[in-house]
Parts: C-alpha cells; sequence; structure tokens
C-alpha cells in the first residue's frame, strides 16, 4: 500500500499518529467503540487516498472524528472536539466557545468534504465487537472464565482497528484473530479458540492468520502505542510470529490473501523515496476518480479513445471579401436664401416678434408706454410724439424741462423735473442746434 516516491516507513508513522490521536480523543471525550472504530476506519481510508499529500496527520483525524459522530448518532460539536485536543496538552482549560478555535474549526470543516470523497460516501463499518462477545460467550460458557478473556480480548481488538484490517477483514474473520492471538498471548484455553473452524464463520484460514499477523507488526514496531502490550516483553510477539509464519509455511498459504503477482515478485518499493526528484514533485492529488490500470498498452488505448470526444478538431480559413463603402451625404446647400423671418412687433424696433411665426412685442397703452407700467412723462398729443409741433427748421422749442424734444427729435429722455419719460425707436437721435 505505497506508492512510488514515498516512503512507507514515514507513511505508516504519520497514520499511526492520526489513528493514536484519535483514540486519546475517545478516552477524553468518553466516546463510545463504534465511534473511535468508524473515525479509524475513515482515517485509513483518507491516507491512502491522500498518500504522500501535504495534509498533515492531526486535522484529517479530527476531521474524521468528527465525521464519525455524524455517522454514529454521536453528539458531538467540532469545537468540542478542538476544545479535547488543547486540553489535552496545555494546562490552561478552554471552553468549546473560546474564539482560539474559529480557525481550526473552519479547517476542519473544510477537511470534512475530503474525507467524505476519500470514503466514497460509503460510512459503512464492520464492527466485530458483538461477534466477539457472541464467540466468548459460545466457547466459554462459565461467567468467570469468560469474563477475563473478554477482558483481555477487548483492549487487542481496539488495538486491531489501529491496523488495516477494519477495512481489509470481515466481522468475523476480525474476531476470530483477536480471539485466538488473545489466547495464545495470555495462555487461556489455547486448544479451544485454536480448534474452531473458520468456515462456520463465513471466512477462512489466511484471512485469520493475516489478520493476526498484522496486529503483530503492529506491538512488534510500535509497542508504545498499546498499553496492553507492554505488558508482555517483545520476545512473545516474536514467537508468536515465528509460530503463524511456520504454519503458513507448512500449509502452503499467502500471507497476504489479495496480492498482486508483480508485488509478490518485488515487495520494495519501486524507487528510492530518498531521491530529491520525488521528494519536491509531492503534491496534493487533484479531484476526480482515482483507477489503477497495471496494463501500459490498454491505459494508452483508454486515453486515446478518451480524447477523442473532449478534442475539436478544426480548421482556420482566412477569405477577403471586398465591400463598397457607401458615399458621404452630400453638405447643405448654403446659397439657398433663409426662411421668411416673422414681422415686427408694434413701435418698430423696440421689441421684434418671432421668426417665422410673428407676434409682435408686448402691448402699450395709450400714451404708447408699454403697460402695465405707469405713463411717467406728460401725456402725448395727437400725433402720438408727445411735444409740439416743430418750426420751420424742424426743431421744436423746449419743454418745461429742457430736454423735451421735438417732433424730428423724437420724445425720451428724463427732464428738468427729474422724473422719466419713455422713449421710442427715435429716442437716441440729437437735437438739432439752431
Amino acid at each position: 500500500m505505497s506508492k512510488p516516491g514515498v516512503d512507507p516507513v514515514r507513511e505508516e508513522d504519520l497514520r499511526l499518529k492520526g489513528v493514536q490521536l484519535i483514540f486519546e480523543l475517545k478516552q477524553q471525550v468518553l466516546l463510545p467503540v463504534k465511534t473511535y472504530h468508524a473515525a479509524c476506519v475513515f482515517y485509513h481510508r483518507f491516507r491512502l487516498k491522500y498518500i504522500g499529500s501535504q495534509h498533515n496527520w492531526r486535522d484529517p483525524a479530527l476531521s474524521c472524528l468528527f465525521l464519525a459522530c455524524k455517522t454514529e448518532d454521536t453528539l458531538k460539536k467540532s469545537r468540542e472536539i478542538l476544545c479535547a485536543n488543547y486540553n489535552m496538552k496545555n494546562s490552561d482549560k478552554k471552553i468549546p466557545d473560546d474564539k482560539q478555535f474559529d480557525a481550526p474549526h473552519k479547517t476542519v470543516i473544510g477537511l470534512e468534504r475530503l474525507v467524505i470523497e476519500a470514503t466514497h460516501f460509503d460510512f459503512r463499518v464492520r464492527n466485530p465487537q458483538d461477534i466477539l462477545v457472541k464467540i466468548v460467550k459460545r466457547i466459554l460458557p462459565d461467567k468467570n472464565d469468560g469474563h477475563v478473556f473478554f477482558s483481555a480480548a477487548f483492549p487487542v481488538l481496539l488495538d486491531m482497528i489501529k491496523t488495516y484490517a477494519p477495512i481489509k477483514q470481515t466481522s468475523h474473520t476480525m474476531a476470530l484473530a483477536v480471539c485466538e492471538l488473545t489466547a495464545l498471548l495470555t495462555g487461556l484455553h489455547v486448544d479451544k479458540f485454536r480448534g474452531l473452524d473458520p468456515a462456520a464463520y463465513y471466512t477462512d484460514r489466511v484471512s485469520v492468520t493475516e489478520t493476526m499477523l498484522d496486529i503483530l507488526d503492529l506491538y512488534e514496531n510500535h509497542q508504545h502505542l498499546s498499553d496492553f502490550a507492554k505488558q508482555f516483553p517483545p520476545e512473545a510477539f516474536i514467537d508468536i510470529k515465528i509460530l503463524v509464519n511456520k504454519e503458513l509455511e507448512e500449509k502452503h498459504m499467502p500471507r497476504y490473501k489479495f496480492q498482486c503477482k508483480e508485488c509478490e515478485k518485488n515487495p520494495e518499493p519501486a524507487s528510492d523515496s530518498d531521491d530529491p526528484d520525488f521528494l519536491t514533485a509531492n503534491k496534493a492529488s487533484g479531484e476526480g476518480t482515482t483507477r489503477y490500470v497495471f496494463d501500459a498498452e490498454q491505459a494508452g488505448s483508454e486515453v486515446d479513445t478518451v480524447r477523442q470526444h473532449f478534442e475539436d478538431e478544426y480548421e482556420i480559413l482566412e477569405v477577403e471579401e471586398e465591400e463598397e463603402i457607401p458615399d458621404s451625404p452630400p453638405p447643405a446647400p448654403r446659397d439657398q436664401p433663409r426662411g421668411p423671418r416673422g414681422p415686427r412687433g408694434p413701435g418698430g424696433g423696440g421689441n421684434r416678434g418671432r421668426r417665422g411665426g410673428g407676434g409682435g412685442g408686448p402691448p402699450r397703452g395709450p400714451g404708447g408706454n408699454v403697460e402695465p407700467f405707469p405713463l411717467r412723462g406728460p401725456p402725448r398729443g395727437p400725433s402720438g410724439g408727445g411735444a409740439p409741433p416743430r418750426g420751420p427748421g424742424g426743431s421744436g422749442p423746449r419743454g418745461p424741462g429742457g430736454d423735451d424734444r421735438g417732433p424730428g427729435g423724437g420724445a425720451g429722455g428724463r427732464d428738468r423735473g427729474g422724473s422719466w419719460r419713455p422713449r421710442n425707436r427715435h429716442g437716441n437721435r440729437r437735437p438739432r442746434r439752431d
């Protein structure tokens, strides 16, 4: 279960760290065994899918435990799990609502989606606890013997969950392997449990021995992770391992029930994990379906077949077309006469009407002034000039104000008395001096 460029020893160490964290949180938060079992299974699948990726081991383990609490109906929030993880390592205790857990809470929620994709939405977990109880009660009907044996077998069951056995074997296989290994370690009722027929429990001997060797590898290489394994010397695990391997050689049974032929020929990794090219090229795998194809020609033919449906073949053609540019419209002629203008308003050029429509200036009163302004000067005469008749020279005598002009000069201006008189269109002319 390794791939080129990944150190299997380092990957196993990271996986066991995450599983051990889940086990410690189970004891801290007092979670049931089924929730711990489901969280470990989810974590195993996550590490297999994202093997050698940039994800660390702590955050995915917390996300797997949070997802297991949902699937197994264990009411635990993500903040409670993060708070329990913090309180295990620090002396100052925090509460789940502390602002310190805001950022880790978002990280756990984000990784939960990756965990669900790794499990392919399959949340089924094989729980061997009930079957283990039934086997112990059937083989050991005495209550005291059964209680003593089950007290020793249950820690082995919890340690077996830390291996890949829960995702490889059935519930009956795991229960039989735990019973037999417990009997060999404690020396209790060895003949009774080794004499069981695996076929009666819907399994075979190869699967049972494979599960036993997986647990023994955990005890031999990582004895510090199990409180139960610390009670025995390392030589005890080696002796049992030799006994099981001898049985496999005598009966010509393989170590693993399902293993490809290439892995049997070359069990070592295909490349050295110390190669710097592989160490720098490790990146997070992308999204999509993961398939394992061992035939290179078949893989190439599949790629060519798929490429036909995703590649568009087209040609770029350049066509030259001549388009006629329309002439610009001719400018408007300037030699044509302008339209007729409107008549001037009454009173001459004082106020002009609108062009083309008629309409003169404002109406005037009887004295010639613009209404509604009052007449400030003396009223005009019958001729409309407002002044005495002109003399022979064309100029009339001055009025009392000294500024009255004759008929030729028009009326307007200011008289000597200081009053204003309205002007007509001839008010700007100078009077002639005789």
